[in-house]
């Protein structure tokens, strides 16, 4: 599936917005990597991670609600998107155990992904024993499916990846006309 600028969030995806904003469980999927060795420069990992996102529109877009709430929100280029707020280094306090870094990933796992923003969030950890490093990644659901999700890591981290040679500019973000989208009048009854 294509991701295109100003896409309506699907009704899936939207009851998952729904449901975190009604309890306490927050609708992210997340994955932890151990590292044999120690990370690389965070600068490094960034300028990487940045250039193949040209490749996966949608994380560099955000979710524009629609006037009201009578329709579902928008996704919407992020003309403020700074990779440097995704990709973040933590460091793991001696002696860096495993216990420690689960510790570290449940906090990590507990803190519900911000909306005014991308919805995803990389975590490198250094400082786990053995001179070994990780890395915490963190997804909403509203931001991949199964496949959509596959596709996403298979692009992050392909060696073999053809990348978009120019970064697209951010486009303007919807009118509120088109925010509101086509609503039924039986929805407003």
């Amino acid at each position: 599936m294509s991701q295109r600028h100003l896409d309506r969030l699907t009704a899936v995806d939207a009851g998952f917005l729904h449901e975190e904003d009604r309890g306490p469980a927050h609708m992210q999927i997340g994955g932890l990597v151990l590292l044999d060795g120690p990370l690389p420069a965070v600068e490094d990992v960034r300028r990487s991670l940045d250039t193949r996102l040209l490749n996966l529109p949608r994380y560099r877009q955000r979710l524009l609600p629609t006037p009201l709430g009578l329709a579902r929100p928008v996704w919407a280029d992020d003309p403020a998107f700074d990779i440097g707020q995704h990709v973040l280094l933590r460091r793991l306090p001696a002696p860096g155990t495993f216990d420690q870094l689960l510790e570290l990933t449940g906090e990590l796992m507990s803190q519900r992904l911000g909306r005014g923003r991308s919805m995803w969030q990389l975590d490198l950890v250094d400082g786990l024993e053995g001179g070994r490093s990780a890395i915490v990644a963190r997804t909403h659901h509203s931001l991949v499916d199964g496949v959509g999700g596959t596709c996403s890591q298979r692009c992050s981290t392909s060696s073999r990846l053809r990348l978009n040679p120019r970064p697209l500019p951010p486009r303007p973000g919807p009118s509120q006309r088109r925010r509101r989208g086509r609503i039924p009048r039986r929805s407003l009854c």
